[in-house]
């Protein structure tokens, strides 16, 4: 196979950095996106009643943020979005002569917009947080009834919508970032308050999908340069 003409190896020298820098017009940003664990919240419910810890205890909590960046340490203010929201919550508590016992699950539905602040440390839903929430309650004791109509079931999806935010800290730094927030909860005629508290467990860069393409053509068109060239050397 013959080599390529000199001229033609310069053109496609010079289009390679080209090709790896034009971002494509209308291309989504590259991003960020990082996971918090959310052992270390606490929730208040029944006016403050019960409070957990240490009225039962957070077995598993965590949440996605994903935010605009140009590189993992770089992150952008614009648009962000929290990708994933999970709650695993057994309760036990003695409320003076009565005893609630139970357990609530949450899991986020889909996906909630919102945009990262100018300065990196808030972020503000801007669309609905949906929430599908089950969980069961019971309770013993001779003042139950101050409390609810007991065995309570919750089954359902709730609503979060903004003002809603996340205040953030440590973008910048791997495995430095920290979330916090108040996420309210209906659990029948009680509201329960999450005060969430986030410490940054994993992060992954995220290049938008035309950047990837850029790389692959870019990967591809250096092997077939040196291939090219290598098989011009050995017919030399």
């Amino acid at each position: 196979m013959r080599s390529l003409p000199p001229a033609l190896l310069a053109a496609l020298l010079f289009a390679l950095p080209i090709l790896l820098l034009v971002r494509p017009e209308g291309a989504r940003a590259d991003a960020i996106e990082i996971e918090f664990d959310l052992t270390g919240s606490t929730i208040s419910a029944v006016g403050g009643l019960i409070n957990i810890p240490p009225d039962g205890t957070i077995n598993a909590a965590s949440m996605k943020l994903r935010v605009s960046g140009s590189g993992s340490l770089t992150p952008l203010p614009g648009p962000a979005s929290i990708r994933s929201l999970g709650l695993d919550v057994t309760v036990f508590a003695p409320l003076l002569s009565a005893t609630v016992t139970g357990f609530v699950m949450a899991t986020q539905n889909g996906m909630a917009h919102g945009t990262l602040s100018a300065l990196l440390g808030k972020f503000n839903l801007t669309d609905s947080l949906l929430v599908d929430a089950s969980g069961l309650f019971d309770c013993t004791g001779a003042l139950c009834g101050l409390f609810g109509t007991f065995p309570i079931s919750i089954n359902g999806t709730q609503t979060i919508t903004p003002p809603f935010g996340l205040t953030l800290n440590g973008l910048s730094t791997l495995g430095g970032a920290v979330a916090a927030g108040a996420l309210a909860l209906s659990l029948a005629s009680q509201t329960a308050v999450v005060n969430l508290a986030g410490v940054e467990v994993a992060r992954t860069f995220i290049p938008e999908p035309s950047r990837v393409l850029q790389l692959a053509a870019a990967a591809a068109l250096v092997a077939v340069l040196f291939a090219r060239r290598g098989r011009g050397a050995v017919r030399s």
